[in-house]
């Protein structure tokens, strides 16, 4: 009698198992984007990534003076030197110590701010997703038209999509 309840118990507990597995698959083959649409199944998800696109057009520009894409952990430090190098290249003066919060510029400007998330997965990989597009006008002369300004604002958007990421479309529990 007491054989028999050990392999009952054990027979039960199996099963429990058995079905936690099951349970876990059809969560994991349930992770679905929409995007453009149309419903996109990515089943287990194995990576996610941030990346930025930051772009600053001048008025009178045909193409952005800096366009860097970055992933949202690098985007600051990498719109930062560019910042930097672009002083450096447009200066009448031989610049070795560049102070981008007294740096400014002489026309209007326009920054465009993408975010997407890269999702490597069951179903898909490198698969992208826009989660997010900003742009802002910065009218030369007024307060806040300094580099130092634009770093401040993008590093804000970076967080607030940093949030909105984890919130809504990450698949990922860290």
């Amino acid at each position: 009698m007491k054989n028999s309840m050990v392999i009952g118990l054990a027979l039960i507990i199996s099963s429990l198992i058995i079905a936690h597995a099951d349970l876990y698959s059809v969560e994991q083959s349930s992770n679905i984007i929409t995007r453009q649409g149309e419903t996109v199944r990515l089943g287990e998800v194995y990576g996610e990534k941030v990346f930025v696109q930051y772009n600053v057009k001048f008025s009178g520009q045909s193409k952005p003076s800096i366009n860097i894409r970055g992933s949202a952990a690098e985007i600051n430090g990498l719109v930062r030197n560019e910042m930097v190098e672009v002083l450096r290249e447009t200066s009448n003066e031989k610049i070795r110590r560049v102070n981008l919060k007294t740096a400014s510029w002489i026309k209007d400007a326009v920054v465009t701010m993408f975010v997407s998330v890269l999702y490597n997965s069951e179903y898909q990989n490198n698969f992208s997703v826009n989660i997010n597009k900003k742009s802002i006008t910065y009218k030369s002369g007024e307060k806040g038209s300094s580099f130092y300004a634009l770093l401040v604002d993008l590093d804000l958007y970076v967080n607030e999509m940093n949030k909105r990421y984890k919130d809504n479309h990450s698949f990922i529990e860290n």
